[in-house]
């Protein structure tokens, strides 16, 4: 039987996961649109006098991703890695660095991190993986994506270091 704390502890680790599944999404996004030479904020290609917000796409057919196709991991999961308008593959570097997303705030969670510290991490991470991919895929990162690699990799070893303590789900 699980006490209290333990239910608690995993119910937070969930929540860590799956906020660490959306940032790896986003980080995703922000890298391809980065490579690619797009905006992440603002679609400039739209027909209308006003600028809309960017919208995740199909990179084949460019239909507009629903909600159920942005569901990290599962999505890539469930659609078997194809689109499901078009039916065209699905990169794998999708759910690979939603997965690495996991990991990180995963590894934050047991870190005994929390507060501001989470917060600077969870503004950095995106930055810090769409960095890693930009890296991987064209050898070359972005000035401005230092920063947030810094920023991320230095509050981790303060909720490390300053928490002293690693909290085990066992």
């Amino acid at each position: 039987m699980y006490s209290s704390d333990h239910v608690v502890m995993f119910l937070i680790f969930v929540a860590y996961a799956m906020m660490g599944a959306c940032l790896g999404s986003f980080s995703g996004a922000i890298s391809y649109r980065i490579a690619h030479q797009k905006s992440w904020i603002v679609d400039h290609k739209s027909n209308s006098a006003r600028s809309q917000p960017a919208r995740s796409s199909c990179p084949s057919c460019l239909h507009q991703l629903s909600l159920w196709d942005l569901v990290p991991i599962l999505s890539w999961v469930f659609l078997k890695g194809r689109c499901r308008y078009c039916k065209a593959p699905i990169s794998v570097r999708y759910p690979i660095i939603e997965i690495c997303g996991v990991i990180a705030m995963a590894l934050f969670c047991l870190s005994g991190g929390g507060g501001i510290p989470l917060i600077l991490f969870v503004l950095a991470l995106p930055f810090s993986l769409a960095g890693f991919l930009l890296f991987i895929e064209k050898k070359k990162i972005p000035f401005y994506i230092y920063g947030a690699l810094f920023l991320s990799i230095s509050v981790f070893l303060y909720a490390v270091v300053a928490e002293n303590q690693i909290r085990w789900l066992i």
